[in-house]
């Protein structure tokens, strides 16, 4: 009876819903059993933070996960040159919090303005990065995006869009929150060559246009 059901709601845990419908993404599954949680300070607090995991969850239905086993991601991860000087302890922390994502070609993958704190790197394929409409760079494979918005506060300044399909890992953890002290001073130096590399190219490209 209600009594009973009242009882069951208050002390029982839901039964899991892929279990029930076992097509339901397990992301999905994880904001509806925040959003039953029997302790109000576990339950989402404003319908923004659920519009926000809601959000993720459309963005991993759209942008299908790539499944692999943790070797054959170590195996892909170590012949991408933005991870030449990781150590093996240093790719399995990376592997932990990186998604691997497929775009189609013509996705934004991150659009301008966006305020979310999260890098690329491409595995497969080219993307395009404009600003005002101009297109200032192609990235391909081996390659990172989005570095200055991880690091910082920033808005993104620029558009960057799939030339081609393509597969990235996505990063949007902050560092601080997951990687030991070597493989963020390891993370930091290959921003730091990056940086330094695209700065160096567009010097050089500006040096050409003025002769």
């Amino acid at each position: 009876g209600l009594t009973g059901l009242i009882q069951k709601v208050c002390e029982e845990d839901p039964k899991p819903l892929n279990e029930i419908r076992p097509e339901i993404p397990e992301a999905l599954w994880k904001v509806i059993k925040k959003m039953l949680e029997k302790e109000l300070g576990r339950r989402y607090r404003t319908g923004y933070e659920i519009a926000a995991d809601l959000n993720e969850v459309i963005e991993l239905l759209e942008h299908e996960p790539l499944v692999l086993t943790e070797e054959q991601k170590l195996e892909r991860m170590g012949e991408l040159t933005f991870f030449g000087e990781f150590s093996k302890n240093e790719l399995k922390e990376v592997s932990k919090v990186a998604n691997w994502r497929r775009y189609r070609a013509g996705d934004v993958v991150f659009a301008t303005g966006e305020t979310e704190k999260s890098f690329i790197v491409l595995a497969e394929g080219n993307v395009a990065v404009t600003i005002n409409g101009v297109q200032v760079g192609e990235i391909g494979p081996g390659e990172c995006v989005g570095e200055m918005e991880y690091l910082s506060d920033i808005k993104r300044t620029a558009e960057v869009k799939a030339l081609t399909d393509i597969v990235v890992l996505k990063i949007d953890e902050e560092v601080k929150a997951w990687a030991s002290l070597p493989c963020q001073l390891r993370l930091n130096r290959t921003f730091q060559h990056v940086l330094i590399e695209r700065l160096s190219k567009t010097s050089e490209a500006l040096a050409r246009a003025l002769n």
